[in-house]
């Protein structure tokens, strides 16, 4: 190398005989980070015999073996909660712990989100610190980290609920990558949430009216009267009383089954009617599916 001897490539400028990649003759110990100046090395090199014999030698040019780093890094994913709604936001965490026993740079954390969630913007934190993420298609990715030896960190993020997300479980995952390589550092970790109705939104209410039919023909002409105090129950045990125009109201009587549906059973008890009146309608039970 010529122009190595004594140049600001030379690690040694004082020793212009010769060429030194390296200060050391030992390879750099493991607390020198990579890509810094103690990592320097050269892999192409033009020999000649214009000066003896600096022109013709190098030395301390430790090149580098990449070691395997698959399962170098530890990975989990949990969330606080199990059921979830519609709009709803939902807490993740990340936790990556480096068992390498040396410092790991250019690590990035991709996390893999179904279809239907959002990522909630400004939510993101790395080790208590904001940290937004970069968004491709349904991944968050977290590049250029470094990752202390024997050491954990936290990523916590908000996704939000699609209003157009159904029923059903929807799962996670999460996972660290070379940014460098793109090769596998850890295994996958996942996190999964049932999707179920929400009682305020989902949930069907019942309405209806107890009423003289006075020509039994199953609705209420004019001059028929609503009936107070008559009593209607459910399948379920759960009783309510007419008011006094035949009214009665059940809320949120079901939440019906996004798939299959559901049944709701409403009976009224004739022992409650006056003196004198009796059912009209059939059947007495009343099912309504919805």
């Amino acid at each position: 190398m010529p122009l190595c001897p004594g140049s600001a490539n030379d690690a040694i400028p004082g020793t212009a005989q010769h060429c030194e990649a390296a200060p050391s003759e030992f390879a750099p110990p493991t607390s020198v980070a990579a890509q810094s100046a103690g990592t320097v090395y050269h892999t192409h090199l033009r020999l000649d015999g214009s000066q003896q014999p600096g022109s013709a030698q190098i030395f301390n040019n430790h090149i580098p073996l990449d070691p395997r780093l698959d399962g170098a890094l530890s990975i989990s994913k949990t969330t606080s909660l199990v059921n979830v709604s519609r709009g709803q936001m939902v807490p993740y965490t990340i936790t990556v712990s480096n068992s390498f026993g040396a410092d790991l740079s250019d690590v990035a954390i991709v996390d893999r989100f179904p279809a239907g969630f959002r990522y909630v913007e400004g939510s993101a934190r790395f080790d208590g610190v904001k940290t937004e993420p970069v968004l491709v298609g349904r991944e968050l990715q977290w590049p250029n980290l470094t990752l202390a030896a024997d050491g954990r960190h936290e990523i916590k993020l908000l996704m939000a609920v699609g209003a157009g997300v159904s029923e059903g479980e929807f799962t996670n995952r999460a996972q660290a990558m070379s940014a460098l390589t793109g090769g596998v550092l850890s295994e996958e970790a996942t996190a999964t949430v049932r999707l179920v109705p929400d009682p305020t939104f989902d949930c069907t209410d019942v309405t209806g009216k107890v009423f003289d039919d006075a020509n039994r023909n199953g609705y209420q002409d004019g001059g028929e009267e609503g009936i107070a105090g008559v009593r209607v129950v459910t399948a379920r045990g759960l009783a309510a009383k007419t008011d006094s125009y035949g009214r009665y109201h059940i809320t949120c009587a079901i939440t019906p089954n996004e798939s299959r549906g559901s049944n709701f059973v409403l009976k009224l008890d004739d022992r409650t009617l006056p003196s004198g009146f009796r059912v009209s309608t059939r059947p007495a039970p009343r099912a309504v599916r919805r």
